[in-house]
């Protein structure tokens, strides 16, 4: 049983976005974009709230069916952020923005996302947008669907990936580039494999 205590949730999430579920909005309120879809909690940034919207153990996050996400979908959260792991399923729908194995703002634990269905317009990535440390990993598999990039690390320049990352590509179509790296991020130990 999970509890949440002072913007924490001891436990995990499991969230499922099916069937013709729209996601959608223009505001952003505190870095937070409207249209998004977040397996952690959004979480303050404060200095002195560090662990506000944290999972104490994972999340899991399903896309699939034929939902319609606006913008982007993280496996962490905003400010939030898992302890452990994050599985994150692209299985159908269309993600109008990015997918991110982490968080938008914040570290990630261990990360697996599978690709196996629907679209993705922007990138696929297995780090963070604007910043985080990943210290345990990422891996990226896609079998099927269709997505423009795919990044084994993570967008910003303030994004780590410290233990590694795997890219493995085995089905769907990719129409820009594959990279076992970050966009602008780092993979600062560990190493960088990419199968195809």
């Amino acid at each position: 049983q999970n509890v949440t205590t002072g913007g924490q949730t001891h436990g995990e999430s499991f969230i499922y976005v099916g069937g013709k579920t729209a996601i959608g909005g223009s505001a952003t309120i505190n870095g937070s974009e409207g249209g998004t879809v977040f397996g952690a909690g959004k979480g303050s940034g404060a200095d002195n709230e560090p662990e506000s919207g944290r999972m104490s153990f994972g999340t899991n996050l399903v896309i699939a069916d034929e939902c319609d996400i606006l913008n982007n979908v993280y496996g962490g959260g905003n400010y939030g952020f898992a302890d452990e792991y994050t599985n994150l399923y692209v299985l159908g729908g269309i993600v109008h923005g990015n997918v991110f194995g982490g968080s938008n703002q914040n570290k990630a634990p261990q990360v697996t996302v599978n690709m196996k269905d629907g679209k993705i317009n922007g990138s696929l990535y297995g780090g963070s947008n604007t910043s985080g440390t990943n210290n345990d990993g990422a891996t990226v598999n896609v079998s099927g669907g269709t997505v423009t990039n795919v990044f084994g690390g993570g967008l910003g320049e303030d994004t780590d990936m410290e233990a590694g990352t795997a890219v493995n590509v085995s089905g769907g179509t990719i129409s820009n580039n594959v990279y076992g790296g970050g966009e602008k991020g780092t993979v600062s130990n560990g190493n960088t494999e990419v199968n195809i």
